[in-house]
């Protein structure tokens, strides 16, 4: 056993133990009866839940690294990560209010199931131990100045899995200076070697072994059965579904050429798919001018081809793939009519594209497409692990013993509130990129590649370099076939726990709930990513959208359902972020009925840039109601239809319509129909010839109540985050005629404010719906409206707020009909 101090020597290691596959067996008979809990822990209960060890202040830690092992991983593991906290910030090494705090990390949890599908299944019974890791946190001892701001007691950073145990006899002394030195193909037989602990940690080669990779790639196919594969109804003739489509484009990776999915020729192939992010670095496009001199064999031979391209291509080849799909060189980039025909026939193909790819490659590490991928090359790969022994192997006692071994994320996890992300493809700036949103969101198996490791995730697993997560063989002819199933902690939209939105796995488990806190989560997620082009955001999305019109047979106009329309008009930017602004970029590509460059309507989220918050789901339909009927106009002939819409699982009951028909506000009128006669006698404003040259459902039609108030900005508007005193921004205040406050209005980006204070005095707002929660009857309702101007007859929105109905009332509304673009 190595000399640790006498600090390092209080954190309770075997809180970090793993079963073994004879802990396992014992519970066979609980798996069985699908009575075992998540208190079952290879591990005495006393250390079930272990306590934080302070470890002093950042330089208390490096003196003692140089006696002790295991300050010694911890000091490196810091140092490597950056010690920084949430703004890029140093963190102090010598401030003794500034302490590092070792804890077990709980963020993991495993099952064990009777088939590989129930594994899968929401609320399956098996969940029966933690796999657990060492955490590293950075916390304010108490509340203090910190750097001249006054800072309460918290969490300043987090250094997420630092370190995870493994037995000694995992580890063979003759492999220590060996191990990971291999050349990418070479034939490692150590992947099959299967450990005494499983879930526990190995040492990760400094390049990748496709022998690996390939062993994940046969577990998935040989072992995850539907969940990871279409069912059998859907195959032909007895063979799995196509892969490729017809129309498709694909670079053949042994003739270095690209080829096309014409007629009979590669359909049903197996091929790869690439997601990675362009940057500034210079790219090779197939254009309509160059697409002879792309499709002739040996063409990649004679030019050079970004870094991550050709590494994505090497990796396919020697994954014993033969098809891989790049954008860049599988659709037209060039700017005449002929490529702008195709990218836009390709782009509507984007969905199948990538669900119908076998794997995708994400290439989570660098901000271009020069940079490479990770691991593919020698010297890619810089971190070092280490391994510190705690407790010896004993041969007379068949004591396996206990070492740390040193985990390989790059970066730091900053802790923002009460959510906290974490992994380095989290953290990568592929993962803020607007057009890898869906494509991994489609992806039914990935290769994700970070600075210093590669994953793979599919619905069925979760495998990575640095542990041994693969399926162990346990198996018992005939008395244990159980498989196991890893999986990090749900309820996040990461890269690398995140379900393909379509597969098997989310057909299996969707039920309504699920379906509108995906949808919200999705919206939120992809609003806050960045794009190089603006108009792109209808592009960059539509193939999740059609995914999601698929799961719930609702429609979907510019994102928003047609089956809770009036609710989602009520999106707002969530309480910390303050950027949202006017999206003014037209669509990238011509489209709509009129086949033109459009702007995005101003009632969208689309049609803004910045986070969005969508309110659609159950709980707010619970305590809110809709008070407009919307309708779209077609073109052709001039006609208005009503917006609604059902879902496979909205089923709602006579009583529920009965309630919500009685709840209806006073100040709600009949009259709610929209037809031409209305538009000319309420608007004259808009011609006929005016509305044939409006994409169809651009402009939304509703009656509704209008009334006027005034708005004042927070006194916080112009202090920097950290300064504010709180996480979460102080919302302007809307007033009535007499200057009471009667409500909030969703904060924006300050460009987008001063563009609204050029309009002083009194603001227009239009009801969309009305609140009151059932159970609290006394509490005061409220009305959500639509703060507006208006532009040459047609309505804009330009805020949401919430406003007192006894206000709403007192400020004299008028019913008027609004044509809102």
């Amino acid at each position: 056993m190595e000399q640790l101090c006498a600090t390092c020597n209080t954190i309770p290691f075997l809180s970090l133990t793993m079963p073994t596959a004879s802990d396992i067996l014992a519970k066979r008979a609980l798996v069985r009866k699908g009575t075992a809990s998540s208190d079952f822990l290879p591990f005495p209960k006393s250390v079930v839940d272990p306590r934080d060890i302070d470890l002093g202040c950042l330089s208390d830690i490096q003196k003692r690294s140089a006696h002790c092992p295991l300050c010694a991983l911890i000091h490196s593991t810091v140092c490597h990560r950056g010690a920084r906290y949430y703004d890029n910030r140093p963190i102090p090494a010598n401030d003794s209010n500034v302490i590092f705090k070792a804890t077990v990390d709980l963020r993991f949890f495993a099952y064990i199931t009777e088939t590989a599908t129930d594994s899968a299944v929401t609320n399956a019974p098996g969940r029966l131990f933690i796999p657990r890791r060492l955490d590293i946190s950075v916390t304010l001892r108490e509340g203090v100045f910190f750097d001249s701001v006054w800072m309460e007691p918290r969490t300043l950073a987090h250094y997420g899995r630092i370190a995870q145990a493994c037995h000694v006899r995992d580890f063979y002394e003759e492999d220590e200076e060996e191990i990971g030195k291999e050349g990418v193909g070479s034939p490692s037989q150590r992947w099959e070697r299967q450990p005494n602990m499983l879930f526990g940690g190995r040492k990760r080669p400094e390049v990748i072994d496709p022998v690996l990779l390939r062993r994940w790639m046969a577990i998935c196919e040989n072992e995850h059965e539907d969940i990871c594969h279409e069912s059998e109804d859907t195959y032909v003739d007895g063979e799995s579904p196509s892969y490729v489509r017809e129309g498709m484009r694909l670079i053949d990776v042994e003739r270095k050429c690209i080829v096309s999915a014409a007629g009979d020729k590669l359909l049903g192939a197996k091929y790869a798919s690439l997601s990675y992010t362009w940057g500034i670095a210079k790219q090779v496009k197939l254009t309509w001018d160059n697409q002879h001199e792309m499709e002739t064999p040996g063409a990649f031979s004679k030019i050079r081809l970004p870094q991550t391209i050709q590494d994505a291509i090497d990796l396919v080849e020697l994954l014993g793939l033969k098809w891989i799909w790049v954008d860049a060189l599988c659709i037209m980039q060039g700017e005449s009519e002929s490529d702008l025909e195709d990218k836009k026939v390709q782009l509507a193909n984007m969905g199948n594209i990538y669900s119908g790819a076998f794997l995708t490659i994400v290439a989570a590490s660098g901000d271009n497409a020069d940079t490479g991928l990770s691991g593919i090359r020698p010297g890619s790969r810089l971190f070092q692990q280490r391994i510190v022994k705690i407790i010896p192997e004993d041969a007379d006692s068949k004591h396996a013993g206990l070492s740390l071994l040193s985990t390989c994320a790059s970066r730091p996890v900053s802790l923002m509130g009460n959510g906290f992300r974490d992994e380095d493809a989290d953290l990568s700036a592929w993962n803020t990129r607007a057009w890898t949103f869906q494509e991994r969101y489609l992806s039914r198996r990935c290769i994700v590649i970070t600075p210093e490791q590669t994953y793979w995730s599919c619905d069925g697993g979760l495998f990575c370099e640095e542990s041994f997560f693969e399926h162990p063989n346990l198996y018992e002819k005939g008395v244990f076939d159980t498989p196991l199933k890893v999986e990090l902690w749900g309820g996040s939209v990461g890269p690398l726990h995140l379900k393909s939105l379509d597969g098997p796995v989310s057909r299996i488990n969707m039920t309504k709930s699920i379906f509108w806190s995906t949808y919200k989560a999705a919206v939120l997620d992809y609003s806050k990513r960045q794009m190089s082009f603006r108009g792109d955001v209808h592009d960059a999305i539509s193939a999740v959208i059609d995914a999601f019109g698929q799961l719930s047979g609702d429609q979907f106009r510019w994102g928003h359902p047609d089956s809770r329309f009036g609710n989602s008009l009520a999106w707002s930017s969530p309480g910390s972020e303050s950027k949202l602004h006017r999206r003014t970029a037209k669509t990238t590509l011509p489209m709509t009925v009129l086949n033109r460059r459009v702007q995005l309507p101003s009632w969208s989220w689309m049609g803004w840039v910045g986070a969005v918050s969508v309110p659609v789901g159950d709980q707010q339909l619970e305590m809110e109601t809709t008070t407009i009927m919307c309708y779209e106009h077609h073109t052709s002939p001039l006609t208005f239809m009503p917006i609604h819409g059902t879902t496979r699982f909205d089923h709602r009951s006579s009583d529920w319509t009965k309630t919500t028909f009685q709840a209806s506000p006073t100040w709600q009128k009949d009259l709610t129909m929209v037809t031409s006669r209305e538009i000319k006698t309420q608007l004259p404003q808009i011609s006929e010839s005016e509305l044939q040259d409006i994409p169809d459902g651009h402009v939304i039609f509703f009656w509704t109540s209008s009334a006027h108030f005034t708005i004042e900005r927070p006194l916080d508007w112009e202090l920097e985050p950290e300064k504010r005193g709180s996480e979460y921004l102080q919302l302007p205040t809307v007033k009535d005629y007499t200057g009471r406050p009667v409500g909030n209005i969703n904060r924006l980006g300050t460009d987008h404010w001063v563009d609204i204070e050029q309009s002083t005095g009194m603001h227009e707002f239009v009801a969309i719906s009305r609140r009151q929660v059932p159970q609290l009857p006394d509490e005061p309702a409220i009305v959500t409206a639509l703060q507006i101007t208006w532009v040459k007859g047609f309505a804009e929105r330009v805020n949401v707020a919430e406003i007192e109905e006894k206000a709403w009332i007192a400020a004299g509304p008028v019913w008027k009909l609004i044509a809102l673009a």
